[in-house]
């Protein structure tokens, strides 16, 4: 049975003040991020770790008349805009490139997409006819559940779930009409939400749309064809969006996620089975914003809490619905509950991860499974389905008669909550000082019970159907909803003054990166996560923030425009991370050093002479050649080829770099008897060489650098970035560019006529 959306859906008579819903968002929202807009700027975690310097630096690039394609400063140079985080090309972002310093805007620019999300879940819960009390929780729950609102740190994921509902919306329109502009919309959502940055909720968002379109064309009986337009729209989506893709996937295919990632690197971050007791109290076990988070993992990965009067409604629609099944007498949303019921159940499942044999199963057997690490991340798809089934539970519930059973159930789990809240009172008084871990939990018992039964009671004062007083009763669930989603995100996103983002006054930028700085990876996971980013406290001491912000860690050296041999982006050239590897693990980290020109030693270059090369037929043996005793890289190179290609007897010579821009290197040479050129650089698809003007092929050397054979004599050699990855993502793009134009003119133009006679 379908759901009864049409074109120009019948919503019933209001029952709240006009507008109620998003004014209640807006004011959460300037209740949690007040200090946004007085000019802070989120700092903890990715936001100074990835996406403030990030910004920063994309930002000095246009400033420089320059697209963002290649980051000189980290991991020896890697690309820039092809790290899909990065999220140069999304739309929104336009704003962030044309201002200095734009860190302050990354988390207000994240508040508008919270925004974006309510209108969305507005416009969708409309056209499927729900009455205001139900689009009010859509509109409250999702935008402001903790699932979203923990993670403002992490933009991609924040803009790609505020498209969720959009996409939803579009597919729901094109499937009940198909038509030129409904499936030109649906594209442009697409192509959005593939732009916003992150592909692991990308492709749940993509899974979950897919999944609803098919489900309504089945209930609807309506033949499979019905879904042609929609695989039009999705392919077209992902043309528009091919200039973003096209040099993310060469990325994907040359880094060390080419073949996927480990068992247990894929299953870090599972939901704890224990963690169900979040969807009534999202502080439980604590909360990270004021160092109370008494157990492990990281509080934003698991965080699902969409309020508790949206559980307690979803929870008996949901098995009111299977009655209704069992019975043969359906409503006219049972079909929406069932599909997001599913997607709730199935969702929940796979977010348990290694709690279950489930997931590692699916890891160990199906492809895809092994892309993507935190399972807990499907817990996008639970959140939206709870609210969703509350939001289909509304009018069941401003019809549902007082039964005295159901006023027992209300009173029996109402004297339970309120046991559960004094029980946690008097153990916490009890346990606290000896125990402080016991001590959190008995306060989270007594915060889940008063919770609950805060929810309980206001659900039992609903007025019988049709009275005067359910306007305001409404009106007070809302509230509530509002009020509880405030407190539980008031904690998960500290801020600091916004010069946390400028150049340090005492540091001198180093436009052309001699040397690097390298921190062993041991090191640099302890001080980011036990020393300065801890899960287990968001406080953060002056002192210590001061401390963070000169540590010069990946990606934190952007903002100075300091050079790190250290990366932090999620996609990193595998050249690159062996070479990590044989630095961590080798006794001979000081000859080694010298080859990676990581500025373990004064003199380190970046670019020299060698008069030997050896080679090796793939990386494996490269990597088993350099970590013998016998290579010393002063005087030999290790090239990736076949057979090193020769040259003349080397006698010496120099070489020096003389300009040095992030997408061009100039190197003057002087070598009386030939031999090799080693630039430090990283290695990879793009870069092109000309000796003196002339071509020349460009070998992978020592792993993850770059060299070439050089004749005697004076030379010139110039090393240029020109992606062709990116020129075929543009023409893809643009094609579908034409095409969306030409379907829209041609769409427009018909109407038209059809008018005019």
């Amino acid at each position: 049975m379908a759901h009864p959306s049409t074109d120009s859906p019948t919503v019933q008579t209001a029952d709240l003040p006009r507008g109620l819903p998003l004014v209640l968002l807006v004011a959460a929202l300037l209740a949690l991020f007040h200090r946004l807009a007085l000019g802070d700027a989120l700092y903890w975690g990715l936001p100074a770790l990835q996406f403030g310097p990030w910004r920063a630096f994309a930002s000095a690039e246009i400033a420089a008349g320059r697209l963002p394609l290649w980051n000189p400063y980290n991991g020896a140079g890697a690309p820039f805009l092809a790290n899909y985080q990065s999220a140069v090309l999304y739309p929104p972002h336009l704003v962030l490139l044309l201002v200095k310093n734009p860190a302050p805007l990354v988390g207000l620019l994240g508040v508008v997409h919270i925004l974006w999300a309510g209108l969305g879940m507005e416009l969708y819960t409309r056209r499927l006819g729900l009455p205001a009390l139900g689009r009010g929780i859509a509109v409250l729950a999702f935008p402001l559940s903790t699932t979203l609102i923990a993670r403002l740190g992490t933009p991609p994921m924040i803009d790609v779930a505020a498209w969720l509902p959009w996409l939803l919306l579009a597919l729901d329109a094109l499937i009940a009409r198909p038509g030129v502009l409904r499936m030109l919309g649906a594209a442009l959502v697409t192509a959005m939400l593939l732009l916003a940055g992150h592909a692991q909720w990308a492709a749940y968002g993509l899974g979950l749309g897919g999944a609803y379109a098919a489900w309504r064309v089945w209930a609807a009986r309506w033949p499979v064809r019905r879904l042609a337009p929609v695989l039009v729209a999705v392919a077209l989506g992902v043309g528009l969006a091919g200039v973003q893709l096209a040099p993310t996937l060469e990325l994907q295919r040359l880094s060390q996620r080419a073949g996927g990632v480990d068992e247990a690197f894929a299953l870090n971050f599972s939901f704890p089975v224990p963690s169900l007791v979040t969807f009534f109290n999202p502080d439980f076990f604590g909360n990270p914003g004021d160092g109370t988070y008494a157990i492990g993992g990281a509080y934003f990965e698991t965080a699902a809490y969409v309020g508790v009067i949206t559980a307690l409604i979803a929870l008996p629609t949901l098995s009111g619905r299977f009655r209704r099944r069992a019975r043969q007498s359906r409503t006219a949303h049972d079909g929406l509950i069932g599909f997001f019921g599913a997607v709730g159940g199935l969702s929940l499942l796979l977010a348990f991860g290694s709690y279950t044999p489930i997931f590692p199963f699916l890891y160990r057997h199906v492809p895809g499974f092994n892309l993507f690490q935190a399972p807990a991340r499907f817990l996008l798809a639970t959140a939206f389905a709870l609210v969703m089934i509350a939001a289909l539970g509304a009018p069941a519930l401003l019809r549902a008669p007082h039964t005295p059973a159901a006023r027992r159930a209300r009173r029996l789990g109402l004297a339970a909550a309120l046991g559960l809240a004094l029980t946690g009172l008097m153990g916490g008084a009890l346990v606290r000082d000896q125990a402080p871990l016991l001590g959190q939990l008995a306060q989270g018992l007594a915060t889940l019970g008063a919770l609950v039964a805060a929810g309980l009671w206001l659900l039992g004062q609903r007025p019988r159907p049709g009275h005067p007083r359910q306007r305001l009763w409404s009106a007070a669930v809302l509230i509530l909803l509002a009020l509880d989603l405030t407190w539980a995100n008031g904690r998960s996103n500290p801020t600091t003054g916004a010069d946390f983002f400028a150049p340090l006054p005492d540091a001198l930028p180093d436009s052309s990166p001699a040397t690097r700085t390298y921190t062993p990876q041991d090191e640099f996971e302890r001080l980011v996560y036990d020393e300065f980013l801890p899960f287990s406290d968001y406080r953060l001491p002056p002192d210590r923030l001061d401390t963070f912000r000169r540590s010069g860690l990946a990606n934190v050296n952007l903002l100075d425009g300091q050079s790190s041999l250290n990366n932090f982006d999620p996609l990193r050239p595998d050249g690159f991370e062996r070479l990590t590897r044989l630095l961590d693990s080798s006794p001979r980290r000081d000859v080694l050093a010298l080859a990676a020109a990581v500025g373990l030693e004064r003199d380190a270059p970046r670019v020299w002479l060698v008069g030997e090369a050896v080679a090796a037929p793939d990386l494996d043996a490269a990597v088993e050649a350099m970590a013998a005793p016998s290579f010393d890289p002063r005087r030999t190179v290790m090239l990736e080829t076949a057979s090193a290609p020769p040259v003349a007897p080397f006698s010496g010579g120099t070489a020096r770099i003389v300009a040095d821009e992030p997408q061009w290197v100039q190197i003057a040479v002087d070598s009386p008897g030939g031999g090799y050129l080693v630039l430090a650089d990283t290695f990879y698809p793009g870069w092109e060489a000309t000796l003196d003007g002339a071509p020349v092929p460009i070998a992978r050397a020592n792993l993850n650098f770059r060299a070439l054979a050089l004749p005697s004599g004076s030379h010139q050699v110039d090393m240029r970035y020109r992606p062709a990855s990116f020129t075929a993502g543009l023409a893809l793009t643009g094609f579908s560019l034409m095409v969306t134009g030409i379907l829209t003119a041609l769409t427009l133009f018909r109407q038209r006529r059809r008018r005019e006679t």
